[in-house]
């Protein structure tokens, strides 16, 4: 009976080992020392293709800066291009996950998967399907396009690369930060007054306003970021409150709901939307100064 048991004990061990190679934990095969998943010069990458669950995006490199080429038009967000940038060059191998295809989808390899294409010098230099997130989220799981092997890689990709539009867009509307502003303008339909910077002080008319209050409301435009972008042609509503800077910024704001204004800039052709909070912070009567 004991040799029985015991057999019984040896041949339940011998099918957990197998089981557990068959099913091929994530990262159950390490390399001894991390080493480069794909050789990339940052200085020479012009051109970055992602096509992901919100659709296709294109940024390339131009003299003037990174820019969004599909699927529309827009200046790039540097903050964005350089955490790509820097990814890119720091994915490193950590193990091979599995070359079995029938278990590629355990590891998020398939039709929903992320395509990233990265171009230098106008030739395709790396072609990498990111699929799932390991335990561990600043490591993912990685095939190259051409090659029928998942890895385990080193680096957050799935969270840099599988994000909307937006995510990739210059977010600033505007940006005082270099500027000292001499005078701003305010308007809506109850009143209109100016604030003046004149002899080092901020006043309205030949009222002195406290400085720190004038500050503490050009720091909200240094920089302005926008929450979301409209792209689509929208009727605009009468226009809430305006706001002049220095008889060369033009800032209107249209309220669009309970939650929502839309911001037009004669800096930018393009339609942004304010949520409820920042939209009003930007909003000033003539005793929010005189307090």
């Amino acid at each position: 009976m004991k040799r029985h048991n015991l057999t019984l004990i040896i041949i339940l061990i011998i099918l957990i080992a197998v089981a557990y190679f068959i099913m091929e934990k994530p990262g159950e095969r390490f390399t001894k020392e991390p080493k480069s998943f794909i050789s990339l010069d940052s200085a020479n990458i012009d051109k970055i293709l992602v096509n992901n669950q919100f659709g296709e995006v294109q940024t390339e490199r131009k003299p003037g800066g990174w820019v969004i080429t599909k699927p529309l038009d827009y200046p790039a967000s540097p903050f964005k291009i350089n955490s790509v940038l820097m990814q890119l060059t720091e994915v490193e191998l950590i193990s091979e996950a599995t070359h079995k295809k029938e278990r590629f989808a355990v590891y998020g390899i398939d039709s929903h998967s992320v395509q990233l294409q990265i171009y230098s010098k106008g030739k395709l230099q790396a072609h990498l399907i990111i699929g799932n997130n390991a335990d561990n989220p600043m490591e993912t799981f990685v095939k190259r396009f051409d090659e029928d092997i998942v890895y385990l890689v080193k680096g957050p990709l799935s969270y840099i690369f599988n994000v909307p539009l937006r995510d990739w867009r210059l977010r600033t509307i505007i940006d005082l930060t270099n500027n000292n502003p001499q005078e701003i303008i305010f308007r809506d339909k109850k009143e209109s007054f100016t604030l003046s910077f004149t002899d080092s002080l901020w006043k309205i008319n030949n009222t002195i306003i406290d400085n720190d209050l004038v500050s503490d409301y050009i720091r909200k435009l240094s920089p302005l970021e926008t929450d979301f972008f409209e792209d689509e042609q929208v009727q605009l509503p009468d226009m809430t409150f305006n706001i002049m800077i220095d008889k060369s910024i033009n800032i209107n704001l249209y309220i669009i709901d309970e939650d929502r204004y839309y911001l037009t800039t004669n800096q930018n052709p393009q339609i942004f939307i304010l949520l409820k909070s920042k939209a009003q912070s930007l909003i000033r009567t003539k005793n929010d100064f005189l307090q």
